[in-house]
């Protein structure tokens, strides 16, 4: 496991370490599933060929929705709603740019 191989690495007079990754590691087996959580810790992000830096900013904004919930439906309703009309002006300019093309039967 990637904690067996973290303490390996370690010196194992380091008592501090190891205690502060024992300790990590044991709350995160308690408050999380081992089968179904996943847990990614990443800063840079990379979508469509832009690089996105996630910092405190992200993390500010994510807290806004811990607690209210009707914050948090609307929120998702309005991305979703800016990604339907990303995706309908995309399937507009592909559409102007396809060949007309015309039967005469």
């Amino acid at each position: 496991s990637a904690f067996a191989a973290a303490l390996a690495k370690l010196d194992a007079s380091d008592v501090r370490t190891v205690a502060n990754l024992t300790l990590v590691k044991e709350i995160v087996s308690w408050v999380f599933h081992d089968e179904t959580a996943c847990l990614l810790f990443k800063r840079n992000w990379s979508s469509n060929g832009t690089t996105y830096v996630a910092g405190w900013t992200l993390g500010w904004y994510a807290t806004q929705f811990e607690g209210d919930d009707q914050i948090r439906e609307r929120s998702a309703c309005s991305i979703q709603r800016v990604e339907r009309g990303r995706q309908a002006r995309r399937g507009l300019r592909a559409a102007k740019t396809a060949p007309i093309k015309l039967s005469l039967a």
